[in-house]
């Protein structure tokens, strides 16, 4: 596993991977690391679909999946700094996502990412 993806299962969050023969496909990560002005924000780092299994249920699923672990780790909404292409804001948006209420600096990877976040 990956150093960055290690730190943040140390730190209470999660991973988890959609495989297809053996082969990983896909893979969604969250930071067990609370931030905010409430600290009720988890940081959903990563979510990753191979271009070939694109909408077959894959991202909404795993999606899901952190969803439920965000809730155990005390979060009360899931923070995304998003690449700002129109499939991917659309994606999140069509899960619920909007645009985030309160941008947490150390959450955001670069200046031009979209914030999003959803409410647990």
């Amino acid at each position: 596993m990956p150093v960055y993806l290690k730190e943040q299962v140390e730190r209470g969050g999660f991973v988890f991977g959609a495989f297809f023969e053996g082969t990983l496909i896909g893979f969604i990560s969250l930071d067990g690391y609370l931030q905010g002005s409430a600290e009720k924000y988890a940081n959903l780092t990563m979510l990753f679909i191979d271009d070939r299994f694109n909408r077959r249920g894959l991202g909404t699923c795993l999606f899901e999946r952190i969803c439920e672990e965000a809730k155990e780790i005390g979060a009360t909404k899931l923070f995304i700094s998003a690449i700002p292409s129109v499939e991917t804001i659309a994606f999140y948006k069509k899960l619920g996502c909007v645009k985030a209420q309160e941008n947490i600096p150390e959450y955001i990877d670069t200046q031009e990412d979209y914030c999003l976040e959803f409410l647990l």
